[in-house]
């Protein structure tokens, strides 16, 4: 049994859908077809079943002469998304531009703008939909939406194609981005660069419902009223930023000899400006009318404006000698606005060496197979200025207090400033070995590297006796990282037939250096003696699932581990064995259930729940590990680290062509290990079912289930993975466990295109210098154990990966 709960339908209704499913397309008696009144709709293939065109095209003219050159393209995107009405389309524009005006003066300009429509329907909650609905909607008929059909059923099982057409309006994004350039040559090997760059970026957006009706097409009748206008809101909001920057730089570079010189002096400057403004207004004249000036009645409106800026003065000095022994110094000092006046700058050296070992003598004997071969090292630091743009200053907030008796707002600190904030620094050491064999065929480069990043910025606990205000943001944080990167490729031709592959793997990993403290556990005497167990994890690190502690990865998950028992129950002598019990950690069978009573009966506890019947702890639930040993199974203290976390510790990479004659082909590979996801979601992979809701077809194939009274009912599945099944809520299998903690490895096909290119003396006679035609596809093959919709994007995907198919020409003249 489950909660031996009634069954929700009835045998009339059941009969309905059946005998409706033997003439699908007979007539009610009101008219209407039966697949439309008693329905067994597919959502998943009314929101992603049909196969969409997706539109790219892009036109590029470009020549000059001698002293002027340019580039002028235009672009169309169109992408008709997976869902109804999540389209989104794009017109871009570019002009490069480039002019020698005199002998020792060039400018120029290069600039991009577009114009970006996207829709206004709220796709992640119309995903969500999927799990929240049931097949007993019908989506839509001769322009009506389905209601429920069930007697039986809840009123709140949606209807997501309503939702989709529910929203109206407009969300336009426009966008230019232009810099303007001039080069000076003022004496031989010294030049003087200066570019002035200007973005734009504005945002308008507007929401309004559109009034629907929803029908139970089984009575023909109106279910769900259309709003009013009176109960619609429209909203208006605007978005608008400019980003400038101008750069100056010197460069100089000579040889003398057997020696290389180079150098840069330069000067970055840059400022960023935003602003906002929303406003909302309830009830409109006519659902038709949805400016601001149709509404009557001001719900909403807020506005605001942020800015930050930063300057940098920096230098390079390189030298070479004989390209065989490489140098290089480099000094930034940068200064930002986040940050108060004492400790506004910031300076940041970097060094590096390179040796060209293939150019030595002794390395003659193998030249002919050794073409280069290199070692490098370098030291260096870099700043982030990560902070919000004033968390350096205090904050002030409006806030409630009594003034004569009387509720007023009143002016008052709610963050503390701190001047003395500053840059976020990393120091790097790396060190590489790169070489190309073969004649070229065989490359491959390989780095090694240690990170130490501090005063990373952190709002830490404050006693209240400090006052209400939270804390200053302060550089407390410590984190160091390591890792390695792997490139290699191939490449070769056998008389017509030309190929090339290459691989990259990285190795990356980190480690909280400091934090809020060492963890610190166990057990000890209180005053009166008694032994008790306690831990400090609370203050010392944040997060639920997945924390920051110092000695551990950034996130790393945090979890409850299933309890694994021998699968014995009890000893010779009779007595219970506390090693014993389920070796998976679920409650399966008789002997399990009688073990379970027993250590309850010695004086074990079972958390969360806490008690053996069908609302507590039953046949089909889970129990948890002692970690501890304090007797009590599943408390707080029974989480544990697991040593991975979400991000990939390995990433893999390859990417192979072939060329035969007319005929290309390409592909792309990625894999991504030493990751993992706690993935545990109501309606996807829980075991909790709900009226109006769905069952996920991973859970209802393969339950628990277990007819005590009746141990022979074909029914029963006690060998089912997942917890049985139960309504509302469900406290004992929904703990942070590491029963829903997956593999997250994959490898992807992420690329894959086939191509053909006209021979050229064919297409010249249509004046056309090269046309190229290619069939691609992307996103075409996952392999993985992780049962979630894409181990790339992760456990809470709310829109899919879309697997894409194109055909496409290539034409130049």
């Amino acid at each position: 049994m489950n909660l031996g709960q009634a069954a929700i339908y009835t045998d009339a209704t059941i009969d309905k859908w059946e005998t409706a499913a033997k003439d699908p397309n007979g007539l009610t008696e009101h008219g209407i077809p039966n697949y439309v009144a008693y329905p067994n709709t597919n959502w998943g293939k009314e929101l992603f079943g049909e196969r969409k065109l997706l539109q790219n095209h892009n036109l590029a003219l470009n020549g000059g002469t001698e002293n002027t050159q340019y580039l002028f393209s235009v672009g169309y995107f169109d992408n008709p998304g997976t869902m109804p009405l999540t389209s989104a389309d794009n017109i871009r524009l570019r002009v490069n531009l480039q002019a020698k005006v005199a002998k020792f003066l060039t400018v120029g300009t290069q600039t991009f703008g577009d114009i970006q429509n996207t829709s206004v329907v709220d796709v992640a909650t119309a995903y969500s939909y999927l799990t929240q609905t049931v097949p007993g909607v019908y989506p839509s008929y001769r322009g009506v939406y389905g209601f429920p059909a069930a007697a039986e059923e809840s009123a709140t099982a949606n209807n997501a194609l309503a939702f989709l057409n529910s929203q109206g309006g407009k969300n336009q994004v426009n966008r230019i981005n232009s810099t303007i350039f001039a080069k000076l040559d003022l004496v031989k090997g010294l030049t003087f660069e200066t570019k002035v760059h200007y973005d734009n970026s504005y945002t308008e957006n507007n929401t309004h419902p559109i009034p629907y009706e929803k029908w139970n097409f089984a009575t023909n009748q109106l279910s769900t009223a259309a709003q009013t206008p009176a109960q619609m809101t429209t909203r208006y909001s605007l978005y608008k930023s400019y980003n400038v920057i101008i750069d100056n730089v010197l460069r100089y570079n000579n040889t003398l000899g057997k020696h290389d010189f180079g150098a840069i002096l330069g000067y970055n400057e840059q400022y960023y400006n935003q602003y906002n403004f929303d406003a909302a207004k309830l009830g409109l004249i006519h659902p038709d009318l949805t400016t601001l000036n149709s509404g009557t009645t001001m719900t909403g409106i807020n506005g605001d404006e942020t800015d930050y800026g930063l300057r940098s003065v920096f230098g390079r000095l390189n030298y070479a000698f004989n390209q065989r022994y490489l140098g290089e110094v480099v000094i930034r000092y940068d200064g930002s606005s986040r940050f108060g006046a004492a400790r506004r700058w910031g300076l940041f050296p970097a060094f590096s060496a390179g040796w060209r070992i293939s150019e030595e003598r002794f390395m003659s004997s193998i030249k002919s197979f050794i073409d280069d071969l290199r070692i490098r090292a370098s030291w260096g630091r870099t700043g982030n200025n990560a902070s919000g743009n004033y968390d350096h200053l205090p904050t002030y907030g409006t806030v409630p207090y009594s003034f004569n008796n009387q509720a007023v707002r009143g002016l008052a600190q709610t963050k503390l400033g701190n001047d003395l904030l500053h840059w976020e620094t990393t120091t790097t050491t790396n060190l590489g070995i790169s070489g190309i064999t073969w004649k070229g065929k065989l490359n491959f480069e390989v780095d090694f590297y240690r990170g130490y990043t501090d005063g990373i910025l952190f709002v830490p606990n404050i006693p209240a006796t400090t006052g209400t205000a939270a804390a200053a943001t302060m550089n407390i944080a410590e984190v160091s990282k390591k890792g390695v990167e792997l490139s290699l490729g191939y490449q070769g031709k056998a008389n017509d037939f030309q190929y090339s592959i290459s691989g990259n793997f990285a190795y990356n990993t980190n480690r909280v250096e400091k934090y809020k403290g060492r963890l610190q556990e166990g057990f000890i005497t209180d005053a009166t003696g008694n032994r008790v167990y306690q831990s400090n994890i609370g203050q010392v690190s944040n997060g639920s699932n997945t924390r920051i502690l110092e000695g551990h990865a950034i996130n790393e998950f945090y979890l409850y581990n299933i309890y694994q028992g021998t699968g014995d129950h009890f000893l010779a002598d009779g007595s219970v064995n506390i090693n014993g019990g389920p070796h998976d950690g679920m409650i399966r069978t008789p002997e399990d259930m009688e073990w379970l009573k027993q250590m309850v009966a010695a004086g074990y506890s079972f958390q969360p729940a806490d008690g053996i019947d069908l609302t507590k702890i039953w046949y089909g639930d889970l129990i948890y590990a002692d970690l501890n040993g304090d007797g009590i199974y599943g408390n707080v203290y029974d989480q544990q680290f697991m040593n991975k976390r979400a991000t990939p510790a390995y990433n893999f990479g390859l990417s192979v062509n072939m060329a035969y004659k007319g005929f290309d082909f390409s592909m792309i590979w990625s894999a991504a290990t030493g990751m993992s996801y706690y993935w545990n979601t109501i309606y996807l992979n829980q075991s909790i079912v709900a009226q109006g809701k769905s069952v996920p077809l991973l859970v209802a194939d393969n339950h628990y289930y277990y007819n005590e009274t009746n141990p022979n009912d074909p029914a029963n599945n006690i060998q089912g993975h997942y917890p049985r099944l139960k309504g509302v809520t469900d406290a004992q299998n929904g703990r942070t466990s590491n029963f829903y903690f997956y593999d997250a490895s994959f490898v992807k096909l992420r690329n894959l295109q086939i191509g053909y290119t006209i021979p050229s003396n064919f297409a010249n006679r249509f004046s056309i210098s090269k046309l190229r035609v290619y069939l691609a596809g992307e996103n075409l093959l996952t392999f993985t154990k992780f049962p979630g919709l894409d181990p790339e994007v992760g456990p809470d995907s709310n829109y899919p990966t879309m697997r894409q198919y194109s055909l496409g020409i290539n034409l130049t003249f």
